[in-house]
């Protein structure tokens, strides 16, 4: 399961299966603080119509880990129709990549 797919579903369980447990965002927010925010959006509506857009989505990786951007997400969020967030990602010790990091812009 991907996090794109999982927000489509609007399946909070399955997106937050993306974040690493040592996640940390860009303002020292955890996982848990992740969890919280999505739930929020979900429950006022603003998980619906949602568009993720990967098309100049770019992939580095250095000593393990990877930088994706820019990750653009639209909808309807007031003053604002789109962002701009930067995943930094890690293969956890079941091997698979988890998001550890991330920035809005």
């Amino acid at each position: 399961m991907n996090w794109k797919t999982a927000l489509e579903q609007k399946d909070i369980d399955k997106m937050m299966q993306t974040y690493s447990d040592g996640f940390t965002g860009q303002q020292g927010e955890d996982k848990a603080h992740v969890r919280e925010f999505l739930t929020d959006m979900k429950e006022q509506g603003l998980l619906d119509g949602l568009v993720l857009n990967f098309d100049d989505t770019k992939i580095a990786i250095v000593k393990g880990i990877a930088t994706a951007s820019p990750v653009k997400i639209s909808g309807d969020f007031g003053d604002t129709e789109e962002f701009t967030i930067i995943w930094t990602l890690k293969k956890d010790k079941d091997k698979v990549w988890r998001i550890i990091g991330s920035t809005m812009q």
